[in-house]
């Protein structure tokens, strides 16, 4: 058992769950938990009497442990789970899961209060169905305005738009190198305008665009045709396109949106390769979990000086350990990466992150010791239950 975890005052929420540790819980000198997760390990000795005088102290969880002797007294608003520790002897005055019976049967209501009971409840009923009909009247009229207004928005949609290659040239300026807007890995992007309405076109860089280049096109046209795009001054300051289905890869084109501050594209079917988002120093949001990235590449976080918050669980990732770059980011406060294939140390370069409050690292084949650089961070809550390495974790 970590005993370096005392030393932790910043800690409200730690979870170490599920990791295999051995050995005596330590002496709280930490007055901060308000969850302390520590259930199907094999800890040793007694729970000691500090956890008890921790004031703010809501959830006790040892299951499933080898702890013996006398609890502690625990306040009553503690939830103190102790099962599956058959040497652990339970004070009748201990506290958290139950209470002391109150002494002396409630005298039984009179029937006047039955009756005033009664009659509240039924008042109450028909208010409720009442006020629930009202909604539901209501409700049924916007249904119907809205289906009106969708359907005339459908009638009006445009449809699809065909351009000849001389409209193309001559809203381009002939593809002239001043209306450059961007460079992509397949294609060149041209700023145009068609009839007073700001265009943009991707002109190929290749005759017939290979199979990788026509994959990316359509990544990148399915995520601009999406409502989550948002724009300010004609630039693209967020994409937030969580569970929007899209497919395929990336465009390198995304690295160079340097106005943006949100990229959350969760819950898709995107792959490799990440684009480089160096020049993205603006950005404060990154939320990639549940896709089909399998590597995070060299210096990924580099130049990310706005990032706060990141997500990289459940990515089929090549196992990896996370390098130094991340420092970079020295306003994150929320870093996950659970069941992302993290090997190796808990890097100590953590708790030099001055702001980090919230670190998930769950269901990874992280090893110990605990980081030493924790004990002076603002961490607030730690989670590294779960781990699938054969080292135990300890410090």
């Amino acid at each position: 058992m970590p005993q370096s975890l005392a030393a932790y005052l910043s800690l409200r929420i730690i979870d170490l769950s599920n990791n295999m540790l051995q050995g005596p819980l330590p002496s709280f000198a930490s007055k901060s938990f308000i969850q302390l997760l520590l259930c199907n390990n094999n800890l040793t000795g007694t729970i000691p009497d500090s956890l008890a005088h921790i004031h703010i102290l809501k959830i006790l969880d040892v299951n499933n442990n080898n702890l013996n002797r006398n609890m502690p007294k625990f306040r009553t608003s503690v939830k103190v789970e102790t099962d599956g520790n058959p040497n652990l002897c339970k004070n009748s005055d201990s506290g958290g899961e139950s209470s002391s019976p109150t002494s002396g049967a409630p005298s039984p209501p009179d029937k006047l209060s039955i009756v005033g009971i009664i009659i509240a409840m039924v008042v109450l009923v028909a208010c409720s169905v009442g006020l629930l009909l009202h909604h539901l009247k209501r409700k049924n009229k916007k249904k119907f305005e809205l289906s009106i207004e969708s359907a005339n928005a459908y009638r009006d949609e445009p449809q699809s738009l065909h351009m000849s290659i001389k409209a193309l040239k001559t809203t381009t300026n002939n593809f002239s190198e001043d209306f450059i807007l961007d460079k992509g890995g397949f294609g060149i992007i041209y700023k145009g305008n068609l009839s007073g309405t700001l265009i943009a076109v991707k002109k190929s860089i290749y005759d017939l665009m290979s199979q990788n280049g026509q994959q990316e096109f359509k990544t990148e046209i399915d995520v601009l045709r999406k409502d989550g795009v948002i724009c300010s001054r004609d630039r693209i300051i967020a994409i937030n396109l969580a569970q929007s289905g899209i497919s395929g890869s990336l465009s390198p084109v995304h690295g160079n949106l340097t106005s943006l501050t949100s990229l959350q594209l969760e819950f898709n079917n995107i792959c490799d390769p990440l684009p480089r988002l160096s020049k993205l120093s603006l950005l404060q949001k990154i939320y990639l979990q549940a896709n089909a990235f399998d590597d995070i590449p060299s210096g990924f976080f580099i130049g990310l000086s706005s990032l706060q918050e990141i997500s990289l669980d459940d990515l089929p990732l090549t196992p990896w350990s996370l390098s130094q770059d991340i420092t970079s980011a020295t306003g994150l406060v929320y870093f996950s990466a659970i069941n992302a294939y993290l090997t190796g140390l808990i890097p100590d370069f953590l708790g030099s992150l001055s702001s980090l409050d919230i670190l998930h690292l769950s269901y990874n084949k992280l090893t110990s010791p605990l980081p030493s650089s924790f004990a002076g961070s603002i961490l607030m809550k730690l989670f590294l239950d779960h781990q699938q390495s054969r080292d135990k974790i300890s410090g």
